[in-house]
């Protein structure tokens, strides 16, 4: 019955995100369900059915903690709730992005504070300003990204999408992953950059269905050149590079190509999708009691972001490292980071049948959040600025209270650069 239900939700999830490449927000939402759906629910369905209790998950001691019917008994129905709650809206959620919107003054402001940020950022600052800064960084790919729909408004055809902001953007951000051997933000950002572009074309199902397929493709592919880059860059000492990141992407497909039907091939990439491992531990230690409930988790997640440390200097830290330590048994070597994901959060608060209905809340608010973060109209730039919002939502790896607390920095921050942006146009209209 379990593979049964794992299938059909994943031909919905898939099928979704296919029909929705158009309509950005709603294909933003599917993306996120996408990505609970293979990190939480296929994942961990591959690595009970062909790697748990075999040699190679033992060697690696990457087991998973619980047996599939325990795990499966929150996650399949605390997923369901949460892909009903994340489309679960009213006809007021249903307006688009205005691509009509005139932004064009706030390009050349939106780049060059960008750039600024990102060479600030190359020097040593106070981790307090570090945040800011990194927000601040990603104003230059929301200029480029407007540059960029200006440049497409009357495109109809796919090679109306190629323009020199999209080029450029696409070139920073694989800049920026050749710095930092992290491939998350160049996968987000040009999701998010796609479905801008396509949102101005005649709407096709074929074509949609294509570009989920080659993307597919792509990210396996980014998987595997994702090791062969950092073993060259971090381990061998060789110079980081945007060509050494193409050669690995190339080596990456190869080497997918021919070793397809090899399981211990594909047993890194299943475990790196397998967040569910982390989930599971979870379970086992709430189950046996070795770690209590916290009822009080969710509501401090939610006011550990609204005040500040000077008001409240114990209050929980960001980060994924004390989860790890309190929540499973597992040891982390050095600087490796992971987290809990929220979907433990609701089971350590609320427990199997409490997590479950929480999460449908929890997927509504962020569906009813995206709505509204990318249709504001008070403020005209906050729409232009969205997506610097919208990326921390995609990971369902993060624990709540870096999610929250990432939806109430990066909000306040777009709503502060629009209100200088809307100041800095009427100085403009004044003078002229």
């Amino acid at each position: 019955m379990n593979e049964a239900l794992i299938i059909v939700i994943g031909l919905v999830v898939a099928l979704n995100l296919v029909l929705s490449l158009s309509r950005p927000q709603n294909a933003i939402k599917n993306l996120i369900a996408l990505i609970a759906y293979m990190q939480l629910c296929l994942g961990p369905y591959l690595y009970y059915t062909f790697y748990q209790g075999t040699e190679i998950s033992q060697l690696w001691m990457l087991e998973m903690a619980v047996d599939s019917d325990l795990y499966f008994s929150y996650l399949l129905p605390g997923l369901i709730a949460f892909l009903i709650g994340l489309h679960f809206s009213g006809k007021r959620f249903q307006k688009e992005f205005d691509f009509d919107l005139i932004g064009g003054e706030a390009i050349k402001p939106l780049i060059f504070g960008g750039l600024i940020c990102s060479l600030i950022l190359y020097y040593p600052v106070p981790q307090s300003l570090k945040f800011l800064l990194t927000l601040g960084a990603s104003l230059a790919k929301c200029g480029l990204l407007l540059f960029h729909i200006q440049r497409i408004r009357k495109a109809t055809k796919i090679r109306g999408l190629i323009t020199l902001p999209a080029l450029l953007m696409i070139s920073l951000l694989i800049y920026e992953s050749s710095k930092s051997g992290m491939f998350e933000a160049l996968v987000f950002w040009g999701f998010i950059l796609l479905v801008s572009s396509l949102a101005v074309l005649p709407r096709s199902i074929g074509r949609n269905f294509t570009v989920v397929i080659s993307g597919l493709i792509l990210l396996v592919s980014l998987q595997t050149a994702k090791d062969i880059y950092r073993t060259l860059v971090w381990e061998k000492g060789q110079e980081s590079s945007v060509i050494q990141i193409g050669s690995s992407l190339i080596e990456g497909y190869e080497i997918s190509k021919e070793n397809f039907n090899n399981p211990n091939f594909w047993f890194p990439i299943v475990e790196r999708l397998n967040q569910g491992r982390i989930v599971s531990h979870v379970i086992r230690k709430i189950e046996r009691q070795e770690t209590k409930q916290d009822f009080k988790r969710i509501p401090m997640a939610f006011g550990s972001a609204f005040v500040p440390r000077l008001f409240w200097p114990d209050k929980p830290k960001a980060g994924g490292r004390e989860n790890i330590s309190v929540f499973t048994d597992i040891n982390l070597i050095g600087s490796t980071s992971m987290n809990i994901s929220y979907f433990s959060d609701f089971f350590i608060s609320f427990g199997q049948y409490g997590g479950v209905i929480s999460l449908f809340f929890w997927g509504f608010f962020l569906s009813s959040f995206i709505h509204k973060i990318s249709t504001f109209t008070h403020k005209k730039y906050v729409v232009w600025l969205s997506p610097i919002v919208l990326i921390g939502l995609i990971p369902v790896e993060t624990d709540l209270n870096m999610v929250i607390n990432h939806i109430v920095k990066s909000t306040l921050f777009i709503i502060l650069v629009s209100s200088v942006l809307a100041h800095i146009q009427r100085g403009n209209a004044r003078n002229h």
